[in-house]
C-alpha cells in the first residue's frame, strides 16, 4: 500500500515537472516532459528562448542571480522560485533547480528541472516575498541608517544611508564599518560590543566618522532560539547639524566674545577640576582702576579696545597652563595651577602688575592703565572647597589693595594740602 502511494506521488510530481537543456545563455536547446500540458507550449515553440523571456518580471533578477551563481559557485547548482509566463498569458509558480552540466560530455548543457509549486507553499512563498519588498523600501525611505551583522561580525544588511553616512560603500564585516569610525572613537566600539556579546541591554554612543559625520547610534543585540546572543541591530541617525551646533554653542560658552579670552562660564568650569582633582593653584583677581572714566571721557569704542589690549597683556605675563580669564565689565581672573609653591603672592601679583607699566596707545589715544591685583593661594587657605567660595576669597583681596591704595592717595593728597601757604 505504501509502495503504491509512492508510485502515485513520483507519478504526479513527474506530471507536474519538465526539464529544459539550456546554453550557457540559458537559451533552450531540447525539452522533456510534458511542457505543453503545463506552460501550454509545444516543445519546438521554446527552442532558443531564455530564462528571462519566460520569467515574471519581478522575478528575473533572482532567476539571473541563481543562474550565474550555478555557472561560477563550487557547487555547480542552483535553485530560486518565480512565475513562468504560460502561453495564455497567465503565471505560473514553479521551482527551478539548475545543474551545471557544461563540462560533461554526455550532456554539454545546463539541465533545467522544473517543477510546478504547491498552491499553499506559492501563497507563503508570495507574502514573504511581499514582507521583503515592504521591509527592503522601509529600509531605503526611513530617515536613519540601519545595520543588521551577526555574532561572527558579518554585515547581513545595511541601507543606502547608512552606507552614506559611515563613507563605505559595499561593507561586509564589522570590521569595515568600524575602520571608518574616527580613530579617537574606536574605543567606544569596543565597549559597545562587549557590552553586546555580555547580552546587554540597548545602548547609545555618539560617534564620528572619517567621513566627517557624526551619528548617533542605537543598538540592540539578538539572540538565536538557545537564547544566545545571535548578533545584533543598529539605528543610525545624523546628528553631524546638531554636533556642529553643540560645538560651536560651547565654544562661544567658553569664550568671552569681546576679548577672546575664557569667559566667566569657562573659568568657573576650570576652577571646579582643578579643586575636584585637589591641586594646588594660585587665583588672582585683576580689577582695572579707572575704567569708568575711560568710558566716558573718549567713549564705549575705546573702552572695548582697552579692554582687549587688558586681556593681550595679562596673557603676555603668565605662564604656560596657565589661564586668563574674563569675568564680565573691567574684571579679569587669572589661574595658575603651574605657579611654583615657593613664589608669594607679593611676587606673583607684581609680575601682573608688569603688565600694566607701559602706556597703552588704543586709536592714538594714550593711556596710562592700572589694576588692582588681589591675589590668594589654596595653599594658604582652609576653608576653600568651591569655585565660588575660592573667586570670593580672590576678590576680598583685591578690594583689600584697592582700599589700601586708596588710603594712600587720600594720605597723599592731605600732606600736599597740609604743605600749601
Amino acid at each position: 500500500m505504501a509502495d503504491a502511494q509512492g508510485m502515485d506521488e513520483d507519478q504526479t510530481n513527474a506530471a507536474l515537472s519538465f526539464t529544459l537543456r539550456r546554453d550557457t545563455v540559458s537559451a533552450v536547446l531540447a525539452v522533456e516532459g510534458p511542457i505543453t500540458e503545463i506552460l501550454g507550449y509545444e516543445p519546438h515553440e521554446l527552442i532558443g528562448v531564455t530564462s528571462v523571456d519566460l520569467l515574471h518580471p519581478a522575478d528575473s533578477d533572482a532567476g539571473v542571480t541563481s543562474w550565474v551563481q550555478m555557472l561560477l559557485g563550487p557547487t555547480l547548482e542552483g535553485r530560486f522560485r518565480g512565475r513562468y509566463r504560460h502561453r495564455d498569458g497567465s503565471w505560473i509558480w514553479v521551482d527551478t533547480h539548475n545543474v551545471n552540466k557544461l563540462d560533461d560530455p554526455d550532456f554539454a548543457c545546463v539541465m533545467s528541472i522544473i517543477t510546478v509549486t504547491d498552491e499553499a507553499d506559492v501563497s507563503i512563498h508570495e507574502q514573504l516575498r511581499a514582507q521583503r519588498e515592504v521591509l527592503a523600501r522601509l529600509n531605503e525611505l526611513l530617515p536613519v541608517g540601519l545595520l543588521h551583522v551577526s555574532i561572527d561580525g558579518r554585515v547581513i544588511e545595511s541601507n543606502q544611508l547608512l552606507r552614506d553616512l559611515v563613507g563605505v560603500e559595499d561593507p561586509r564585516r564589522l570590521d569595515d564599518l568600524i575602520a571608518a569610525v574616527a580613530p579617537a572613537d574606536r574605543g567606544l566600539i569596543d565597549d559597545l560590543i562587549s557590552v553586546l556579546l555580555a547580552g546587554g541591554e540597548p545602548h547609545s554612543v555618539e560617534l564620528s566618522f572619517v567621513s566627517g559625520r557624526n551619528c548617533l547610534i542605537d543598538v540592540r543585540h539578538l539572540t538565536g532560539p538557545d537564547g544566545a546572543v545571535s548578533g545584533a541591530l543598529a539605528v543610525l541617525s545624523d546628528i553631524t547639524s546638531q554636533a556642529a551646533e553643540r560645538d560651536e554653542y560651547a565654544a562661544a560658552a567658553a569664550t568671552d566674545t569681546l576679548t577672546g579670552l575664557c569667559s566667566r562660564r569657562s573659568l568657573l568650569r576650570s576652577l571646579e577640576e582643578l579643586l575636584e582633582a585637589g591641586r594646588t593653584l594660585t587665583l588672582a583677581f585683576v580689577d582695572l582702576d579707572g575704567f569708568k572714566a575711560i568710558n566716558d571721557e573718549y567713549g564705549h569704542h575705546i573702552g572695548d579696545l582697552t579692554l582687549i589690549e587688558t586681556g593681550r597683556r595679562l596673557a603676555a605675563v603668565v605662564r604656560d597652563g596657565d589661564v586668563v580669564g574674563r569675568m564680565g565689565g573691567d574684571e579679569f581672573v587669572v589661574i595658575m595651577p603651574a605657579s611654583s609653591a615657593t613664589a608669594s603672592s607679593e611676587t606673583i601679583r607684581q609680575r601682573l602688575e608688569s603688565a600694566f607699566r607701559r602706556v597703552a596707545v588704543v586709536e592714538g589715544v594714550e593711556l596710562q592703565l592700572r589694576a588692582s591685583i588681589g591675589v590668594v593661594k589654596t595653599s594658604e587657605l582652609a576653608d576653600v572647597s568651591d569655585a565660588v567660595t575660592l573667586l570670593g576669597r580672590a576678590d576680598e583681596a583685591m578690594y583689600a589693595v584697592k582700599r589700601s591704595r586708596q588710603r594712600a592717595a587720600a594720605h597723599r593728597r592731605s600732606v600736599r594740602q597740609s604743605h600749601r601757604p
